[in-house]
């Protein structure tokens, strides 16, 4: 085992960052300081330049990304047993927060272990794992297997060098699976390496030059940021193909990719969970009101609530391609019956939620998602004007208040 993690570290440390993984700072905290380069990741001058990131992959996209590098029918499910991810602000996947420490490291470890044994001793598994024009020849068919799985794991083309090293380490699968063939327990060393890579581990964001202040992303880095951002995952094989031709460089070349990734399952649900973090809708859920005084309460209003603000924003964003003003300030929402009983709405509704316009005359305050029942409901009580003043300085309008007097 301890022959199988240095081989495997060798590669990791050619390929990318070493050193500062889980080391402590200054403080005596294990976290992350930022990485030093490897030398095949670097420039001619082995320096980054200011203002490049390295952003870890939330539990979350960590899950996603497992299985869609492997090609799973569902999440592993292993992050569960994570050190759990540690929160700043508003949003989950705050680069702040996201530290690795010598805990988390184990867990990555332990994880690439028993997802590269899972998937290489079960035949379906490792057959949609690699392409099924790989060559016959054993080495050409390794070195393909290297790249395949080389480019969709570090988001990136392999160099020249990078698959050379991974080829030495694929080579080295038989002697420590001896009870497997010499193509599987090459695939399974090659995982074990990549899956607890800092180039999986983390994004890295290099960069292909500066315009001034500010780093220009190479195509691969905004592939990775466009879907991480929109997908919470890593890229499909067309952005990674866009990525390789060099056409994620002008602003309609990503637009044309941002709308495409929108318009998938998976980036709906990500519009959702960003407006649901940024308004923090999950308070809704958690709303309970005693009935003597709110008689229109119900046991599933939270839920409701919470439904009505996600099909409001969906249709403001994905059909009316509406943007912050609409948000806002559109004078409509979405109700069931009994959430239209509670506005006042004297149209028919029945249990499902249907698109329902404001009177100007007798409702001229409703409006956006600021006046609608959740958002008000969650910050109510004798004090509720005050914690929604401070709600929206601080999260919309982005404004540090002093404390009280």
């Amino acid at each position: 085992m301890l022959i199988r993690w240095a081989a495997i570290g060798c590669v990791v440390v050619l390929s990318g960052c070493s050193g500062s993984i889980g080391e402590s700072d200054s403080t005596g905290q294990v976290g992350t300081p930022a990485p030093r380069c490897g030398r095949s990741v670097c420039g001619a001058t082995g320096e980054l330049a200011a203002g490049t990131a390295f952003p870890r992959l939330t539990h979350s996209q960590w899950e996603n990304s497992v299985q869609d590098l492997l090609r799973l029918d569902a999440q592993p499910e292993l992050s569960g047993a994570f050190e759990p991810d540690t929160r700043i602000g508003f949003f989950d996947n705050n680069a702040r927060a996201l530290r690795v420490s010598s805990d988390l490291w184990e867990d990555y470890q332990g994880a690439a272990e028993a997802l590269a044994e899972a998937v290489t001793t079960d035949s379906a598994a490792l057959a949609r794992l690699l392409p099924s024009d790989l060559p016959t020849d054993p080495i050409e068919r390794t070195r393909a297997a290297v790249r395949d799985l080389g480019r969709r794991a570090y988001r990136r083309t392999f160099t020249d060098e990078e698959v050379d090293a991974h080829v030495a380490l694929f080579e080295q699968g038989a002697a420590h699976f001896p009870e497997m063939s010499s193509f599987d327990s090459g695939v399974r060393m090659l995982l074990e390496a990549l899956l607890q890579s800092p180039h999986f581990v983390y994004r890295m964001e290099l960069g292909r030059g500066r315009n001034g202040d500010a780093v220009q992303l190479n195509d691969f880095e905004i592939a990775s940021r466009l879907s991480y951002m929109i997908w919470n995952t890593m890229p499909d094989e067309t952005l990674l193909d866009e990525a390789e031709r060099g056409a994620l460089r002008t602003q309609d070349q990503v637009g044309a990719q941002a709308a495409r990734l929108l318009d998938d399952p998976r980036g709906q649900a990500m519009l959702e969970r960003f407006h649901a973090q940024l308004f923090n809708w999950d308070l809704y859920k958690n709303l309970s009101k005693d009935p003597a005084e709110f008689p229109l309460y119900y046991d599933q209003v939270g839920d409701d609530m919470y439904e009505e603000a996600r099909r409001f924003v969906e249709h403001v964003v994905l059909e009316e391609q509406g943007d912050l003003v609409e948000l806002l300030t559109a004078p409509y929402t979405f109700v069931n019956a009994d959430l239209a009983g509670i506005y006042g709405f004297t149209d028919s509704f029945d249990e499902s939620f249907s698109q329902a316009s404001f009177n100007p005359t007798a409702q001229p305050q409703r409006g956006g998602l600021l006046t609608q029942l959740g958002f008000l409901a969650s910050h109510g009580g004798l004090t509720g004007s005050v914690h929604r003043g401070v709600f929206i300085n601080h999260r919309v309008l982005c404004t540090a208040l002093p404390p009280p007097p």
